[in-house]
Order: C-alpha cells, then sequence, then structure tokens
C-alpha cells in the first residue's frame, strides 16, 4: 500500500514540475520583453512571479527524486527476496 502511494506522490510531483517550469518559462520570458520595452516595474513583478515559479520547481524535483528513490528501493529489495526464495 505504501509503494502506491509513493508512486501516485512521483506522478503528482511529475506534473506539478511540468507545470511549474512551463510557469516558470513563461515568466522568464515576458520579464525580458518587458525589460527590452524599457517597462522596468512590471519586469520586477515578472521577475518575482519566475523566481517563485523556479523555486517551485526545484522543490517538486527534489520530492520526485525522493520518491523515485524510494521506488528504486523497494524494487531492488523485492528483487532480492525474490531472488532468496528460490
Amino acid at each position: 500500500m505504501l509503494d502506491l502511494i509513493f508512486i501516485a506522490l512521483f506522478l503528482l510531483f511529475l506534473y506539478y514540475a511540468i507545470k511549474d517550469a512551463y510557469v516558470a518559462g513563461f515568466y522568464s520570458a515576458n520579464e525580458q520583453i518587458n525589460i527590452l520595452l524599457g517597462d522596468s516595474d512590471v519586469a520586477l513583478e515578472w521577475q518575482r512571479m519566475y523566481v517563485t515559479s523556479f523555486w517551485h520547481l526545484i522543490r517538486d524535483v527534489v520530492l520526485m527524486g525522493i520518491s523515485l528513490v524510494w521506488i528504486i528501493f523497494r524494487s531492488m529489495r523485492n528483487e532480492l527476496l525474490l531472488g532468496r526464495s528460490f
């Protein structure tokens, strides 16, 4: 049961990592456009949104890595236990 929870968490973190990567790229591109147009106040707001989305992306990748380590650990452990039974 715990393995299914970690697989579901991995998929959930994967979804949010993709979403946050898209949002961070969107804000980064708009920040650069606003700098080129000379609107520094709007560019600062876009930069804050980019930084927030980037940190969310890092959070998602770290949590996804932790759940992936758990999935691989359990898979190797089950293979080892299965190999000992024969």
